[in-house]
């Protein structure tokens, strides 16, 4: 009989452990998302959980910031995943493996069209559409000059969740650079420049950017990209002075290019 009741007792401890392990509760964010979780830790600043049916026994940390509420659910165990559309619900519904939404981030970078411009910049970026997708505004200055402009842009990450986020993207590239004209003198045996003058011009170009975030830590990121394009407009092509013709100076086949590294934290 003792026997028989303490068996009795295992079972239902058993039963409780499983209950509280494998109960089935909801998330709501700030932006009113509900995510269906399996909660592991609450903490002060951070929740620790797991999603229902992913198979990995990943677990998934979100901060108390992005949290509006915790519901706690009833039922026990998983939903079965019984369609192919659920189980692409929930792997976009997988939080990135690094914090926040906005990324700020410094660097420097390498662009132009002729010869090339170093220029330090500072970048903010912000994510949506389950951190898939994301836009980007880099103010920029050249280094060791008064040239100045900026880019903005579009991301697409495919996998968002990974260490190694790798992305692509459309970049419009603006910027404010010396150009350098000349005038021509052609003579029967020979040709030469007599006279050159340097004028400031806008230039801009529509750019092909790829690279990759590697994740360092649980908000620093490392930013390396490289993009290329056509230019949208070159400024004037010539120029009068003192009664002079200049022309400007340039290749007949022109592509804006830019490689950049930089460092940003999520927040």
């Amino acid at each position: 009989m003792l026997l028989f009741m303490k068996k009795q007792l295992l079972t239902s401890c058993l039963l409780v452990i499983a209950s509280c392990c494998f109960s089935q509760d909801r998330i709501v964010t700030l932006g009113k998302d509900t995510i269906d979780a399996i909660i592991i830790k609450s903490r002060q600043h951070a929740v620790v959980y797991r999603l229902p049916g992913d198979s990995s026994g990943h677990r998934y940390r979100m901060s108390k910031r992005q949290v509006r509420s915790i519901i706690k659910q009833t039922e026990a165990g998983d939903p079965p995943l019984k369609s192919f559309r659920e189980r692409v619900h929930i792997r976009m519904l997988r939080p990135p493996f690094e914090e926040g939404s906005n990324l700020l981030a410094v660097g420097l970078k390498r662009f132009g069209m002729n010869d090339g411009i170093t220029a330090a910049y500072i970048s903010y970026e912000r994510r949506f559409f389950f951190n898939r997708l994301s836009a980007v505004i880099a103010p920029q200055i050249a280094l060791g000059g008064t040239l100045a402009g900026g880019a903005v842009g579009v991301r697409y990450t495919p996998a968002p969740h990974a260490r190694v986020n790798f992305f692509i993207g459309n970049d419009l590239l603006i910027w404010r650079e010396d150009q350098r004209y000349y005038n021509m003198e052609r003579l029967p045996d020979k040709t030469y420049i007599t006279r050159t003058v340097t004028q400031k011009v806008n230039r801009g170009g529509l750019l092909i950017t790829t690279g990759c975030k590697i994740n360092t830590g649980k908000n620093w990121v490392i930013i390396p990209a490289v993009g290329w394009g056509l230019p949208l407009w070159k400024g004037a092509a010539a120029v009068w002075k003192d009664g002079l013709s200049y022309q400007s100076e340039r290749m007949l086949m022109e592509t804006v290019w830019q490689a950049q590294l930089g460092v940003g934290y999520r927040f």
